[in-house]
């Protein structure tokens, strides 16, 4: 416990084995289970983060059943399963919303608090013998944390180790911990038991708990800076490097962290299972249809957003349609048709691009941890979400072609009509790519966002149309080759040309008819 940025998340996260070593991060000390050395790979450890990341269009039930398939697959009876499923949810308090939506900033769903036990819930399948939760009552109000809090205590109670960290709880949650660890601008003022020893601890040099305050709160107080005035950050900082120098001194430089027992007053020590994370759950073609099936239903439970793009591509094909109505077969009308191309090249990329440039970054942080627990591969995942993406990513293109190519009266054939849907669809699929190629590459959606279309932009320029491919820059030739307007527009902009012979100048028969100019005001030298 403690102030913000005293590094208590940074100390979860290297006991728990989510930060190691690096050119830029040092770590010293050593870090044991049982007298032996400690690592993810040798013990079975779950790790709840601050954000609730989940499918969103799948239900509580649904993510629960997928979770134990990907984990379990020793548990292959379908009845076996679902009960396994029916405890967890009846442990975690999870039955009255087992079949709603988990929701996300679009859609409602649960409860803040609810979607913390799905957490635990998922962490919970495959019986870890030490739990971490990093703040598990953020952005919950005081009921929701009590809840869950109980939740972890319950858990304690059925033989699991967990080990929270937590920034300033009530009274009621505070007294459910049993020991604590201080923590102020990363150094250390007090570890040991959490309830009586702490507030004798600080009584020793002069910090006395008021009667019928909350002690989270008044030693939250007595580690904290006060920033409202010069003398009033010298006189709490003087007093935390004090507390820090006292603790130090008297403390042993190692600290053993084992669970108390209330009722005995005796300490003992942790018994853990040893079991392997890393390996890989069930055979490749086993994880892909699980996957596949997940995708499947995030992608076409999606209602709001495919709404939105349908409107959006009916919308589009109008407006186009409207603009270039029934183009007329003239030499005047040449310009038009590749104007229409060319905005429809534009339109078709840069709405894939959009819709999937920011899909990736949100569910990297999923596949991170489920891959990190050794559910699945990236192959399986990867290709399940490429198939499970066609259907929908091919309607759309389908949608604008069929609007706009009889209102443009483009050229009224079906294998023409055919051709063109398949270019544009092919063309948002290879959009579709080039974003998920994007969100991969950035580590925020707000990053993906701005580099996506930035890219597209310059595709645009080298797409033939505003710049030619032959007068392009030498260090600039390879932008036009992996440019997908020009992909889109090659073969009607590079027609096939049939050598012709010269014929003698006295051959040649006029071509062009010369008219007067229609106007009122005689033609000048200039005109």
């Amino acid at each position: 416990m403690g102030p913000s940025g005293s590094g208590k998340t940074t100390l979860l996260n290297v006991l728990a084995g989510q930060i190691s070593a690096s050119p830029r991060l040092q770590l010293s000390g050593l870090l044991e289970v049982n007298g032996k050395p400690s690592s993810n790979k040798a013990y079975k450890f779950a790790y709840v983060r601050q954000e609730d990341l989940f499918f969103s269009q799948l239900t509580v039930r649904e993510t629960l059943s997928l979770a134990a398939e990907l984990q379990l697959p020793e548990i292959s009876s379908v009845e076996e399963r679902d009960e396994y499923v029916n405890n967890l949810l009846f442990k975690l308090g999870l039955v009255s919303c087992a079949d709603s939506n988990v929701g996300d900033a679009k859609v409602r769903g649960i409860s803040g608090g609810e979607k913390k036990r799905l957490s635990l819930a998922c962490e919970l399948i495959a019986s870890p013998s030490v739990i971490f939760a990093d703040e598990p009552t953020t952005g919950l109000d005081a009921f929701q944390a009590e809840k869950v809090m109980e939740t972890l205590r319950q858990l304690v109670q059925d033989g699991h180790t967990v080990i929270c960290s937590i920034h300033q709880p009530r009274g009621s949650v505070y007294g459910k911990f049993d020991d604590i660890v201080l923590l102020t601008e990363g150094e250390l003022v007090y570890a040991g038991p959490a309830h009586d020893e702490p507030l004798e601890y600080f009584l020793r040099f002069g910090y006395q708990c008021p009667d019928h305050a909350n002690p989270a709160e008044f030693l939250a107080d007595l580690i904290s800076i006060d920033y409202s005035s010069a003398d009033s950050v010298h006189s709490s900082q003087k007093r935390i490097d004090a507390l820090v120098e006292a603790f130090s001194t008297q403390s042993s430089a190692v600290l053993y962290a084992t669970p108390f027992t209330r009722q005995t007053g005796l300490r003992h020590g942790i018994k853990f299972s040893k079991k392997s994370v890393a390996k890989r759950k069930g055979g490749w073609w086993r994880q892909f249809w699980l996957l596949l099936k997940r995708a499947w239903m995030q992608a076409f439970r999606d209602g709001p957003t495919n709404k939105v793009r349908a409107r959006m591509s009916i919308a589009s094909a109008l407006i186009f349609g409207s603009v270039f109505w029934r183009m007329a077969r003239s030499q005047t009308s040449i310009q038009d048709r590749m104007g229409l191309l060319q905005v429809t090249a534009i339109n078709t990329a840069m709405a894939a691009l959009t819709k999937t440039v920011g899909v990736f970054p949100k569910e990297r942080a999923i596949v991170d941890r489920e891959r990190a627990k050794g559910s699945y591969t990236l192959g399986p995942y990867l290709l399940s979400k490429l198939i499970a993406e066609i259907p929908v990513g091919a309607a759309f293109p389908l949608m604008f072609g069929a609007v706009l190519y009889p209102m443009t009266r483009l050229h009224p054939t079906l294998s023409r009509f055919g051709k063109f849907c398949g270019i544009v669809t092919v063309e948002s699929f290879a959009a579709s790519a080039m974003g998920l190629t994007v969100g991969a590459m950035v580590p925020t959606t707000e990053a993906a966002m701005a580099l996506g279309p930035s890219l597209m932009t310059v595709f645009i320029v080298f797409g033939g149309y505003y710049v030619n491919a032959d007068n392009t820059p030498i260090i600039f030739r390879w932008i036009p080759r992996a440019s997908l307007i020009r992909w889109f527009l090659l073969e009607k902009k590079r027609p096939k040309y049939q050598q012709l012979e010269a014929p003698a100048i006295g051959q040649m028969e006029p071509r062009l008819k010369l008219e007067p100019l229609e106007t009122d005001h005689p033609p000048s030298l200039n005109s």
